[in-house]
């Protein structure tokens, strides 16, 4: 245990960058330590024992260390010893759940892979089940694959393991597997459970989050262990238990039976400004310099500092700090203007898509065009594992994966908008008055019929086949709403839904592979006005947040952007109302 003491007496002196919530760690772990009356003790051969489980017997599987024992950085000596080595009077294990919040790519994934393995296989538990829960089930099978991985790359795992599909049994019938909301396993006695990446969880996913931390109540020393990176003001599952695991480490909430680490930059540090110490970055990232390297975190930083659109992600996931998922306006007026200009002529493009947005009375309605313009055919780079994104096959040389081609296109969009006479809206004021004056906001009693009627004629004089709409908004309109001879792509309004297309358009205004209308006001003051909402899974879409804006006519482009990108080669069509 040398390695542990000399860890929290490094973290306590300042040699090691360390947050506010690990330096009331160490010193509620010395506390606790050092008091004779504390009813629990620390058993510093079960501590030892734990802790070299994972490099005499686990393998990293992939990457620069596949193949070379897994040794635990000191931070992850620092909470393995805490879990394994605290005992209560009875000789069992004194916590039952672990909370551990830390920046990505900090080795989550693989430590939740190793202890996944040790409570099926190597804690002594009569027939353990254990689980690896996520919000989805394909989530959840990350870690459950690299635990897969670890026990074929060792001889001693692999005599013991038998591996059936998703689920690894042992000779006693111990079982570990991957489980999701998706699709639940009520277990009827877990020995062992595993959240990965709370902060995705939303409250759909409640009565599954509860049924499992309630699984292991006939067993004498279940484990639920929670490692995950920041999330939302929406990720209130993560937010619940972050909050409980703050008062633990505070002391403001005495609960001896859970055990919490939080790793993060501490709020004063404005990691925004061009003169931050960088060094800071290892207070949310303990594996700084390691698995985390400097290079990658100040690409990221970088990015966030230039793209107001990634700093919720560099603050969640590498200042592991809790963000707000309304994000500032995505494109802002000098690169809108930078790239737009005058269109090319759209018979010659490779690829057209259509979209369309209905109106209220309080809203615009839209319909977007798309045209791609394919410049250069590349490989798909292969991922730091030496794994396709694509095909997801391994490679042991090279840098691109010579079976998947992708395309690389530029856009140019344009819009039309129009509103209904009975709108409540005050169409006198600005900047409705001028919309309406220069002719891009058009008028009608039937707004909604109207726009449908100027998209047919655009589709059928340009080609255009694939048109994307949201059906759940169409069948609340009292216009009926009827597409016949097109190509129909569904875009409900969710983030799956927008959240690669949104990302693909703020990629190509970053690299000048997009040109909206010059003339269409509309639509850059309504693209100026969008802002971008991030679930807890990361995911982006459209949100005019507290904006006046109209984001409608943006919306309908990113839907044409949507359907154009799934376009066939070009044939005609009629929209029939």
């Amino acid at each position: 245990m040398q390695t542990l003491f000399a860890y929290c007496d490094a973290v306590l002196a300042g040699e090691i960058v360390a947050c506010k919530m690990l330096i009331k760690a160490v010193e509620k772990f010395y506390r606790e330590f050092e008091d004779p009356t504390f009813q629990y003790r620390f058993v510093e051969s079960e501590a030892t024992k734990y802790c070299n489980v994972f490099h005499e017997v686990f393998c990293h599987s992939k990457g620069e260390w596949a193949g070379l024992p897994f040794t635990l950085q000191p931070w992850q000596i620092f909470l393995v010893a805490n879990v394994f080595g605290w005992k209560r009077p009875n000789g069992l294990r004194r916590f039952r759940k672990v909370f551990c919040s830390v920046g990505r790519k900090n080795g989550k994934s693989t430590l939740a892979a190793a202890i996944e393995i040790l409570l099926a296989d190597l804690d002594g538990e009569n027939i353990a089940e254990v689980f690896v829960a996520a919000s989805k089930r394909e989530q959840a099978a990350i870690i459950h694959k690299e635990a897969v991985r670890m026990v074929r790359a060792s001889p001693e795992l692999a005599r013991r393991a038998k591996i059936i599909r998703n689920e690894m049994t042992f000779p006693d019938g111990s079982f570990c597997g991957p489980v999701g909301s998706d699709r639940a396993y009520d277990g009827p006695s877990v020995s062992g459970m595993i959240f990965d990446e709370l902060h995705a969880w939303t409250p759909q996913h409640r009565e599954f989050f509860n049924t499992m931390v309630s699984g292991g109540g006939s067993r004498r020393q279940p484990l639920q262990f929670i490692i995950s990176t920041a999330g939302t003001e929406k990720s209130y599952i993560y937010l619940e238990e972050e909050i409980y695991a703050r008062g633990v480490i505070d002391g403001t909430i005495v609960d001896n039976r859970t055990f919490a680490l939080i790793f993060e930059v501490d709020k004063e540090h404005d990691w925004l400004m061009p003169d931050f110490d960088f060094n800071l970055m290892e207070q949310a990232n303990p594996n700084y310099g390691v698995s985390c390297s400097e290079e990658y975190l100040r690409e990221q930083w970088h990015e966030a500092q230039n793209k107001p659109a990634m700093r919720l992600v560099f603050k969640t996931k590498h200042a592991n700090q809790t963000g707000n998922s309304v994000q500032g306006s995505l494109i802002d007026a000098d690169k809108w203007d930078a790239a737009a200009g005058e269109l090319s002529d759209w018979k010659t493009a490779d690829k057209l898509g259509a979209g369309f947005d209905l109106g209220s009375l309080v809203d615009l309605s839209s319909y977007g065009l798309c045209a791609k313009f394919l410049m250069e055919k590349t490989f798909v780079e292969l991922d730091q594992n030496g794994e396709c994104p694509k095909c997801r096959r391994g490679f042991k040389a090279g840098t691109t994966c010579n079976n998947c081609e992708i395309e690389i296109y530029r856009d140019e969009v344009r819009s039309r908008s129009f509103i209904s006479s009975s709108t409540t809206m005050d169409l006198t004021k600005e900047p409705y008055a001028t919309f309406i004056n220069s002719g891009q906001l058009i008028v009608s009693e039937y707004a909604n019929a109207i726009m449908l009627e100027y998209l047919a004629a655009d589709c059928e004089y340009l080609g255009i086949q694939n048109i994307a709409y949201d059906p759940q908004q169409a069948q609340t309109v009292s216009e009926g709403v009827t597409l016949g001879g097109f190509d129909v792509i569904k875009c409900f309004q969710r983030h799956t839904n927008f959240n690669d297309v949104l990302k693909e358009y703020h990629e190509q205004f970053a690299e000048g592979r997009i040109k909206p209308d010059e003339r269409d006001s509309i639509l850059r003051w309504s693209a100026l006005g969008m802002m971008v909402n991030t679930n807890p899974a990361g995911l982006w879409m459209p949100d005019k947040g507290n904006s006046k804006v109209k984001i409608d006519p943006i919306v309908s482009v990113l839907m044409a952007k949507k359907a154009a990108n799934v376009a066939v080669p070009r044939c005609q069509g009629s929209l029939v109302l």
